[in-house]
């Protein structure tokens, strides 16, 4: 049996036996090495020559509790990892583009973690608009309801050269085709169907449930501060009326028009007048061989309708190259284009444009400006009733009826957001090369070509790029 090392008295230093209380041989009170930390001093003390003091055993215990803890901490946590679920959300395959159907995608969320509920899972998709997803347009309506609105009912061919139609309308025969006519298209793009056929081109075809498109002229105003009497306008004055524009019909006359009673040729000449107002509640109506000229400038017809009978012509403006007698009457304003507003300054029903087949029509739009690209234009005013109704005994004059036929060579859109337009018109060959018509409903009524090389008109782009994603 191993006996203990002694304890030695802290005075005289003479070795002493376990629980003696004084020292033999001088006398002197011993330390008492009684509990856990007296037990645990002494042995201490009999190991090593220093001893740091009592402080150390909880320092000690403090350690190992931290050491425990962080261990048992770390097992529990594997032990999690090892038991969790493992979720896996799936759906249907979503295609995203002009020709897709709109619809909700619910993911299905399942667990590997029996009895588990399924978690609720929030998601969010961004995405970029892309601007090439759809070809570019040159006929829109613009109606999101209506049957029929956009029709060729008649016996006429359609002919978009490398243009596409849009509808919005989301009807089963939003888009519709009957009689013996045609409708030929790169491409078209309708919310809701499309009723008979259109010929679309294999690379581009019919797409049908896509998102509406955006109206590129929403943000174009409306003309104010515009006057059918004094120096900028003709029609309201005393003794004016737009029939006087023409002949020797006693002409009460303005600065800024020129009539020619032996060619029948009246030039109106707008220079230093922002907009030209045209009515006053009289039409200007123009027969037989009747021309009328319009110089650079924007031109209001204020609660007035322009009525042109086959043979007649308007010619706006005149190209230098080649009208260059006529051109020549437009002095100080030989460059831009010419904008036709139909509207009405109290408010009431506008005027339309009611244009007969054998009409020699020529607008070229302005490249700049508050109305760049716009040809034609009524403004956002309801028509009611029959509307300004004195189009030569018609009923109804809230239908602009566009029918020049192949004499008819508009540069720029046609824009009629809150009606609807009758139509037929288009040179196959040599006429305009850029043409767009946005109208609330269309109506085409015989044979009509668009083109639509618009990359110096300064029109907007008629496009699907609010209804697609870049994935």
């Amino acid at each position: 049996m191993t006996r203990e090392a002694p304890d030695y008295c802290p005075r005289c230093g003479v070795a002493y036996e376990p629980l003696q209380e004084y020292c033999l041989e001088c006398g002197a009170r011993l330390p008492t090495n009684r509990g856990v930390v007296g037990v645990l001093s002494s042995s201490w003390q009999r190991r090593f020559a220093w001893y740091p003091g009592d402080w150390i055993w909880p320092v000690l215990l403090f350690l190992v509790l931290t050491i425990v803890a962080t261990g048992a901490a770390l097992a529990a946590g594997a032990a999690r990892k090892k038991s969790a679920p493992t979720l896996v959300a799936t759906g249907p395959t979503v295609t995203v583009g002009p020709g897709a159907p709109r619809a909700t995608v619910a993911p299905t969320v399942t667990s590997t973690l029996p009895g588990a509920p399924a978690p609720t899972i929030t998601t969010r998709a961004v995405g970029w608009a892309n601007t090439g997803a759809a070809g570019t347009g040159c006929v829109m309506a613009l109606n999101r309801t209506a049957s029929h609105a956009l029709q060729n009912s008649g016996s006429g061919n359609l002919t978009f050269n490398n243009c596409s139609l849009y509808d919005n309308s989301n009807a089963s025969d939003a888009l519709y085709v009957g009689g013996s006519g045609s409708i030929h298209a790169q491409s078209a793009y309708v919310v809701g169907n499309v009723s008979g056929t259109v010929n679309t081109t294999d690379t581009n075809g019919t797409h049908t449930g896509v998102n509406p498109a955006r109206d590129p002229y929403a943000n174009v105003a409306s003309p104010s501060g515009y006057s059918a009497s004094g120096t900028c306008g003709y029609g309201n004055g005393s003794g004016q009326s737009l029939d006087k524009l023409f002949g020797t019909n006693n002409f009460n006359g303005s600065t800024k028009i020129t009539e020619n009673t032996t060619t029948n040729i009246t030039v109106i000449n707008p220079t230093g007048c922002s907009i030209f107002a045209l009515g006053g509640n009289h039409d200007l109506h123009m027969t037989n061989s009747q021309k009328l000229v319009l110089c650079p400038g924007v031109y209001v017809f204020d609660s007035a309708n322009l009525i042109m009978d086959g043979q007649s012509t308007l010619i706006a403006p005149p190209a230098l190259t080649t009208n260059p007698t006529i051109s020549a009457a437009c002095v100080g304003d030989l460059t831009g284009g010419v904008t036709i507003i139909f509207s009405n300054s109290s408010g009431g029903s506008p005027g339309i444009p009611n244009i007969s087949a054998g009409a020699t029509v020529t607008i070229t739009a302005p490249t700049s400006g508050t109305y760049s690209g716009i040809a034609m234009f009524g403004d956002r005013l309801a028509c009611s009733g029959n509307g300004n109704n004195s189009l030569n005994g018609q009923s109804n004059a809230c239908i602009p009826s566009i029918q020049g036929g192949g004499t008819q060579n508009i540069t720029g859109a046609i824009y009629f957001p809150g009606q609807t337009v009758s139509y037929a018109g288009g040179s196959s060959t040599g006429g305009a090369t850029c043409t767009q018509l946005i109208a609330d409903q269309i109506n085409f009524t015989g044979g009509s070509t668009f083109n639509s090389d618009c990359s110096s008109a300064g029109t907007q782009t008629l496009n699907l790029t609010n209804g697609t994603l870049v994935m």
